[in-house]
């Protein structure tokens, strides 16, 4: 199984935070910003699967970037 690293923000924590309203969505406010996270899988598409399980795009989680960790050994 693969290493990949995932970068995701959340599109409504970013609108509510770059128009100066309230965050209402229970999100920190941190995740306006990219982050990135580490999910093992067996492909690309089963790391965006996988993210997407657990950061549902219809709550406004957007994936932007997937790497593949090269170990350095």
């Amino acid at each position: 199984m693969a290493v990949f690293d995932v970068g995701l923000y959340n599109l409504y924590v970013r609108e509510a935070i770059d128009i100066g309203t309230e965050n209402l969505t229970g999100i920190d406010d941190r995740w306006a910003d990219y982050h990135f996270i580490e999910v093992k899988a067996d492909s690309e598409a089963q790391a965006i699967e996988k993210t997407r399980h657990r950061y549902k795009q219809e709550k406004g989680w957007v994936i932007y970037e997937v790497i593949l960790r090269v170990d350095e050994d």
